[in-house]
């Protein structure tokens, strides 16, 4: 113990060295002067504090620096001021950034007329506390779970109440199965980070109460469950998490175990309801990507498109494809998604709703809303095709779940009177095709329904001549990067003009994306390129723009 007053007397000496030897940190405080008397070596050492700020002798230097170790600076602060003015012996846990946790304990001393001082012990306890952690996610474990009240087990306030949410991944068994349990691992942890983010305070918890199952408990005194059933929503879906989730109040009858039995149930019921409904799902696949962990803007565009489609954010644009006449040939369908006034780019929100699975709800949602508009243009003899992209993870979500793509197409199409000869399917991402076997028996299917299929963006990724001699493709798109500068760029004119030849004699036609001149056009011609897209022949138009496109092509 530093003594930081005058007195050297021979008890003193003693207790200093006695002190020093004790494993827990000991701090005094002077309560009047708000000054430090004492500590000991181990306070300084494990929280770190400079000799400068100990030397200054002051508590609010000292506090300053201590609040930037741990979790909840507020909560640790909240209760000093109070216990400076009064005898009580008082506790709590204290859980540093670095995951330590440490018991603190207050002891009065009182003086002549008023409380002289206070005695602070800290109690590094973080092995104890480990037996309650579960190694993987870094959630509490069940062990935690089935000790919470106990004496020394997680603390609860049995005069609150607390929101109860349970939590339980979808078809967690065949992510083990399918991609080993390295995949399944990941998910977990990415669940877990993905609950902690409700945590408010110390007060709330998160456990890992089984194998795939989770828990939080929520301290409240109004019934918040209905709000946090619909951030938890939101917060998986974000994450791209496929999980049930049950959400209930505690009361002072039953207390949390009732609760948690409630909220089981309703997660039950909800995955049992989840079973058969593609579109509210994401498939465990898509959760196993090598991707590093998203950006809060990732999370947060994320999070927006998930409720983007309900409240009518996202928007069609139609953009003509012309043939070598000038003829509309067909018109490519785009998702537009404008958020609060601002526009989010496709190549940011597409791939990312892909690695996600929030793709699937997109598609279907722009699968119905282009059908429906090609019957009003039908209605108004303004009959055309229409090229839908349709990403490899599509594929994969065939391959895994065996949802009938086919089948789809002809319920929307036979609700809206249109013919699926009016559907072309334009495949994008094609490097994320892994099993080109089912592709090509997915594509066999529309392609004898009469739906052409077409390879988008080809020159990019991994388009390659295995993809194009296993599947029925009609047509491919040369990527726009390897449009721009024909004629004048020798690389790129060499390879447009290679791959119309080779597709040619594959029996595919040639679609140029990105036409930006009327020289384009016409080199590109004269090498037997059938169809033509880009700014210089029409911009992205909405329904009704395109509609009159039509008339005025037609007449």
């Amino acid at each position: 113990m530093h003594h930081l007053a005058n007195s050297h007397s021979s008890l003193t000496q003693v207790l200093e060295l006695v002190m020093d030897e004790l494993l827990d940190g000991i701090l005094v405080i002077n309560c009047s002067s708000k000054k430090v008397s004492y500590f000991n070596n181990k306070f300084a050492s494990m929280w770190g504090i400079p000799h400068h700020i100990l030397a200054s002798n002051d508590d609010q230097t000292l506090l300053n620096h201590v609040k930037t170790k741990i979790s909840y600076p507020e909560e640790f602060l909240k209760p000093i001021q109070s216990l400076y003015k009064n005898d009580e012996n008082w506790q709590d846990e204290i859980r540093f950034k670095d995951g330590r946790t440490l018991l603190r304990k207050s002891i009065s001393i009182p003086g002549t007329n008023t409380l002289k001082s206070r005695v602070w012990i800290f109690k590094d306890i973080t092995n104890e506390k480990s037996v309650f952690i579960d190694s993987l996610t870094g959630c509490l474990n069940r062990k935690a779970w089935d000790s919470l009240g106990n004496e020394h087990g997680e603390k609860i306030n049995h005069s609150i109440q607390y929101c109860v949410a349970v939590i339980d991944l979808n078809d967690f068994k065949s992510i083990n199965d399918d991609f080993g349990h390295e995949a399944g691992d990941r998910v977990l942890k990415r669940l877990g980070a993905t609950l902690k983010r409700l945590i408010r305070n110390k007060q709330d918890k998160v456990f890992r109460t089984g194998g795939d199952e989770f828990c939080i408990l929520l301290e409240s005194t109004t019934d918040i469950s209905s709000s946090i059933a619909t951030r938890l929503s939101n917060e998986l879906i974000a994450a791209g998490i496929n999980a049930a989730t049950g959400v209930y109040m505690s009361n002072q009858e039953g207390g949390i175990i009732e609760a948690f039995r409630k909220a089981d149930e309703r997660m039950l019921s909800r995955k049992k309801t989840q079973k058969h409904l593609h579109n509210s799902l994401i498939h465990p696949s898509h959760l196993v990507s090598t991707r590093k962990t998203k950006t809060d803007e990732e999370i947060e565009i994320l999070a927006n498109l998930s409720v983007a489609i309900k409240k009518g954010e996202l928007k069609l644009a139609f953009q003509p494809i012309f043939n070598r006449s000038n003829q509309i040939a067909w018109i490519e369908v785009l998702c537009r998604w404008k958020h609060e006034g601002q526009d989010i780019p496709p190549n940011v929100f597409i791939p990312l709703s892909e690695s996600t699975g929030h793709i699937h709800r997109i598609w279907d949602w722009a699968l119905e809303e282009s059908i429906k508009t090609v019957h009003r243009w039908k209605q108004n003899s303004q009959y055309t095709s229409i090229s839908i992209n349709f990403s490899a993870v599509q594929v994969e979500y065939y391959k895994n779940t065996g949802f009938s793509y086919p089948d789809q197409i002809k319920r929307i199409c036979y609700q809206y009177n249109v013919s699926p000869k009016c559907i072309k399917i334009e495949l994008t991402e094609t490097s994320l095709l892994t099993d080109l076997d089912k592709a090509k028996e997915l594509f066999n299917e529309l392609s004898e329904m009469g739906i052409d299929i077409c390879i988008d963006d080809y020159g990019t990724g991994f388009s390659s001549l295995s993809i194009m001699q296993a599947l029925p493709i009609k047509c491919i798109k040369i990527d726009g990067s390897f449009v721009n500068g024909v004629p004048h760029n020798l690389s790129n004119t060499a390879i447009s003009k290679g791959t119309i030849s080779m597709a040619h004699e594959l029996g595919i036609e040639v679609c140029a994306e990105c036409i930006e001149n009327a020289d384009q056009i016409q080199f590109l011609e004269s090498y037997g390129c059938d169809y033509f897209q880009g700014y210089f022949k029409s911009k992205p138009l909405s329904a009704e723009e395109m509609a009159k496109c039509i008339e005025t092509h037609l007449n």
